[in-house]
């Protein structure tokens, strides 16, 4: 193709989804993206497309550093931690990952889903007076009856452990387990 058409962004997401379908698709598309990067540099889109080739490799610190362009280019936004949140999870960087979910509560408080994943990571780690700390914070965020978060909880194996937990029925106002 002639230059002034290699560098048009329908050729250039073009070449990154054909880059994808190859058997060499990681450096294929590395070299795709670095290209699109270096022809249009600060572009969101570029980031945005790049985010996801990433995550869909399990290549999470790549897609944590477009995460922090973009985060950049376009001032900040509460999803950006959202995705923070779960590519630090990813990695293991637990408490990086639990900030970032903070980060986006205290941004946009009615988001439920960063409720759910710190209330996941806390039971995970079987941190339940952290967990029932979490409820209480999702609780009187979400303006739902408490039988209604309890329903929610309780439908989910990802929690189960926490349900079984003493925090947790004394949380719901269930006797202790072993007590009358």
């Amino acid at each position: 193709l002639p230059a002034s058409l290699q560098v048009e962004k329908f050729i250039l997401l073009e070449k990154l989804h054909a880059a994808s379908n190859t058997d060499e698709s990681e450096n294929a598309y590395l070299e795709a993206h670095e290209f699109w990067l270096r022809s249009y540099t600060n572009d969101a889109g570029t980031e945005i497309l790049a985010i996801d080739g990433f995550m869909f490799r399990k290549k999470y610190s790549k897609a944590l550093e477009c995460v922090d362009r973009l985060d950049k280019l376009v001032g900040g936004d509460a999803h950006l931690d959202y995705l923070r949140a779960e590519f630090y999870e990813r990695l293991g960087e637990t408490e990086k990952s639990r900030q970032a979910a903070n980060r986006v509560i205290n941004r946009e408080p009615d988001l439920l889903e960063p409720y759910f994943f710190l209330l996941a990571s806390h039971t995970r780690k079987r941190q339940f007076p952290a967990g029932t700390t979490v409820l209480n914070r999702l609780w009187s965020a979400c303006n739902l009856p408490k039988d209604k978060v309890i329903e929610i909880v309780e439908a989910s194996k990802d929690y189960a452990p926490l349900v079984k937990s003493d925090e947790y029925r004394k949380w719901r106002a269930v006797p202790v387990a072993g007590t009358v």
